[in-house]
């Protein structure tokens, strides 16, 4: 059995990758972190250990592609699907249930024939090069590959960073951001400063931006702190995923909607994944603009923030253009 992973950090020039015949389930010197979405599942941690060669990452993804331990949702959703589980999300936000919930959607098809993940991997770096272009392959998880635009969190050296990053409209919109992206991205940045001072961090905020993303952009505020003498960053890091950028708020109460209306499980979307050092540095992701891919099939998940104000018919135009970032490569 083999683990491998490969990635390439946001702005860096090249990619780092390993392979490794164990996996563990928490991190013990340096390698690569994945966990699912939902808290409290385990985690699996890929050592660092083995150099890559050429075929490493076609062997693993033809040995794990089926995935037998994770497998892949067999349809995608349809738009009655979707608008039932934003009507719940909206439904429940009016009564005063949720602040915001998050309702996300799978694309499915068939992969085409001449399908070469090493250069699905290269094109993403081209195409995303402020992204987090990340690939993993374990018989646990299958094997899925994305280029993520946010960060969970970072920890260098006990200075942590890490990002609100929500509110989503076509990129290169002009004009300012509407009162229900505003509010969306303001659930989440409580959520993390709250996280935050919770671990005893003292949270300084950035002025609030607009970040590009492939086809979308986002509201992005940029949060950093240091950790102090009492804070645990590695559970830090699990208080924090999901963020209400991926699930909503309350989070108990977002996550029975998702459990009740989603037709799929989300598995590792929605979860996050990254390097981590042999000094308990790490570079954490949240795991979207992804796929779980196998050599016959695919399938893309994307999803949206949902206000009481939202309008269903955007919602699914909006998961429309996150599932392009990597659609051009199934097709």
């Amino acid at each position: 059995m083999t683990y491998t992973f490969k990635y390439r950090l946001p702005g860096a020039r090249l990619s780092c990758g390993s392979w490794s015949r164990r996996a563990l389930d928490s991190p013990c010197g340096s390698g690569f972190l994945i966990a699912p979405f939902l808290p409290g599942k385990p985690r699996l941690f890929i050592p660092l250990d083995l150099v890559c060669y050429p075929d490493t990452f076609r062997k693993a993804f033809e040995e794990n592609g089926g995935g037998s331990m994770a497998p892949m949702p067999e349809t995608s959703v349809t738009p009655e699907q979707h608008r039932d589980e934003i009507l719940a999300m909206i439904h429940a936000g009016k009564s005063g249930e949720l602040t915001k919930g998050v309702a996300a959607r799978v694309l499915t098809g068939e992969m085409p024939r001449d399908f070469d993940i090493d250069a699905m991997f290269e094109s993403l770096c081209r195409r995303y090069p402020s992204a987090f272009v990340y690939l993993f392959s374990t018989q646990e998880t299958g094997t899925w590959i994305g280029a993520s635009p946010e960060l969970l969190l970072e920890n260098k050296e006990n200075m942590l960073r890490t990002m609100a990053l929500a509110g989503t409209r076509p990129a290169g919109t002009v004009g300012v951001w509407d009162s229900k992206n505003m509010q969306e991205h303001d659930v989440v940045t409580d959520f993390i400063t709250r996280r935050f001072r919770e671990s005893g961090v003292e949270p300084e905020i950035s002025k609030t931006v607009t970040a590009p993303a492939g086809p979308v952009e986002h509201l992005l505020t940029e949060i950093t702190g240091k950790a102090g003498k009492d804070t645990d960053v590695s559970r830090l890091l699990d208080a924090m995923s999901p963020t209400p950028a991926l699930c909503g708020q309350p989070r108990d109460k977002a996550l029975r909607i998702i459990a009740d209306h989603e037709s799929f499980s989300r598995d590792f979307y929605g979860g996050y994944c990254g390097p981590w050092y042999a000094d308990d540095d790490f570079n954490m992701f949240v795991t979207i603009r992804c796929a779980h891919i196998s050599p016959s099939r695919y399938a893309l998940y994307a999803g949206g923030g949902i206000m009481p104000d939202s309008i269903p018919d955007d919602e699914w135009k909006e998961t429309d253009n996150k599932i392009k970032t990597l659609l051009p490569d199934m097709v």
